[in-house]
């Protein structure tokens, strides 16, 4: 991938000329695996890129791990700046001196990651307010796509699970740290509940907008966000109206590894390309 002058604007790859799309919106939304009462920065557990194509009317969701392996921004105890390194994805959040600056890392490492593709809005919510998050909805069904066994023995696939404020957490949280590659299957249940969350607030919208709305600003209140009252309006106008199919949610090429203290997910750079290519850029006529 070779940048011209204007840097990830005009970008050429085989010979082809590409140019940014600049009619997307991206939302950047992290779960931080620790509370409001914890004096811990915590780590972020859940990673997800959720992009606006303004053009093609479509939500977009781009899944990452964090288990991920790629350069994150480094800084001591005395907010040192210890340059970058290759690290954890989800330890990038760990460094910031606080909420704000453990999001604009986390954003700042993925813009990196992703050929310098420029980020701008972010989202960290931490455990104490996924009873809320799901209060914003309320109870939704959710059809598993897989066995869960082993988070809970009645979990089958196919079974029907009604997801509340008080098993949200653990449909979202809970793994099984004695497997390999655990976070794998939890990434997969988080994908089916972002899935189902996104269509239920879009019926509720469509059916009472006025009081969904108002619960929205009331978990918004709680979030570590630069997103404005305006620009969640203009989101909430996009979620009830932009189409999101199974086609419409991706994950970041690449393979699990063991490594030598932590499972590892080791990014295929020349698939990413191609990733980054088909989200962002159009070939130049």
């Amino acid at each position: 991938m070779d940048f011209d002058e204007n840097g990830y604007r005009y970008i050429t790859v085989d010979g082809k000329d590409y140019q940014y799309r600049t009619n997307i919106k991206t939302i950047l939304f992290l779960g931080i695996d620790t509370s409001n009462e914890s004096k811990n920065q915590g780590q972020s557990d859940v990673i997800e890129l959720i992009l606006f194509d303004r053009d093609q009317q479509k939500i977009k969701i781009l899944s990452l791990s964090r288990d991920t392996i790629c350069n994150i921004h480094l800084f001591d105890s005395e907010v040192n700046d210890l340059g970058w390194d290759n690290q954890y994805l989800g330890l990038a959040y760990s460094y910031g001196k606080d909420k704000k600056y453990g999001c604009i890392l986390t954003k700042n490492a993925i813009s990196k990651l992703l050929k310098d593709i420029p980020l701008v809005n972010y989202t960290s919510f931490d455990i104490s307010t996924l009873k809320d998050m799901q209060g914003v909805v309320g109870n939704m069904k959710i059809v598993l796509d897989d066995d869960y066994v082993d988070i809970d023995p009645s979990w089958e696939k196919g079974q029907e699970l009604t997801i509340t404020q008080d098993n949200v957490e653990t449909f979202l949280r809970v793994r099984n740290t004695t497997q390999d590659f655990s976070n794998r299957t939890r990434m997969q249940r988080q994908k089916l509940y972002i899935e189902t969350y996104i269509n239920q607030l879009k019926m509720n919208l469509n059916n009472d907008y006025k009081s969904t709305l108002n619960k929205m600003y009331e978990f918004y209140n709680q979030l570590t966000t630069n997103v404005t009252l305006k620009e969640i309006d203009n989101y909430t106008d996009m979620i009830l109206n932009y189409s999101i199919d199974e086609e419409d949610y991706y994950s970041l090429p690449g393979e699990n590894q063991k490594g030598k203290f932590h499972d590892e997910f080791i990014v295929d750079q020349d698939k990413l390309t191609e990733l980054v290519l088909k989200l962002f850029y159009e070939e130049e006529k």
